[in-house]
């Protein structure tokens, strides 16, 4: 019998430490310690470190999309759902950056980027940008936003603008003000005039 508790302690403890090294430096020994289980345990949940890996990621995901879901429906004014969607993404990117700059690397190195990891990962970001996209269609139905501009379009364009805003540090101030910058200049493009 499998017991979620333990997949879960597992997944916490390594995602502690692919968030505060980089993903060579971690041993399934290091997990083992952190998480206080035997390694017969950790395989009774991941194929090996790359899956244990993958998962850290796709567990990530979801719990951003989850978060991404709430504060969404906490609003039905899409302007201020953008904003909150745009402060969960800084949060997520605070709290995981080490991790999510390690898969991009990884990613890069095609390591990640073939196979299941790699449907895996663009089924979750396909369902954020789903998200993003319905709170845009909101704002067209409601008439605040432009019709000539396609949802879809408009929600990567508005992931890639956040992103950008909370991956690269500058001078022009700190996160939470680059990302409120970043969603009022991509609502002053889709307003209706």
């Amino acid at each position: 019998m499998v017991h979620r508790g333990k997949r879960e302690l597992i997944l916490k403890a390594a995602e502690a430490l692919f968030t505060a090294r980089r993903f060579d430096q971690v041993t399934l020994e290091d997990v083992c310690e952190k998480g206080r289980v035997g390694k017969g345990t950790i395989y009774r949940y991941f194929r090996d470190k790359e899956d244990l890996y993958a998962q850290v990621v796709l567990s990530g995901l979801d719990e951003l999309h989850n978060s991404l879901e709430h504060r969404v429906s906490r609003s039905t004014v899409p302007d201020r759902e953008l904003l909150a969607i745009a402060e969960a993404l800084r949060r997520s990117h605070c709290k995981r950056e080490s991790l999510f700059r390690s898969l991009h690397s990884m990613w890069l190195r095609q390591s990640v980027g073939r196979g299941t990891l790699r449907e895996e990962l663009r089924a979750r970001q396909r369902r954020i940008m789903s998200l993003v996209s319905s709170v845009i269609s909101a704002g067209v139905e409601r008439g605040q936003y432009r019709r000539d501009m396609a949802p879809p379009l408009a929600a990567r364009m508005f992931l890639a603008m956040a992103r950008e805003a909370i991956r690269r540090p500058d001078a022009e101030g700190s996160h939470p003000v680059r990302v409120k910058s970043v969603v009022a200049l991509f609502l002053d493009g889709v307003r209706k005039r």
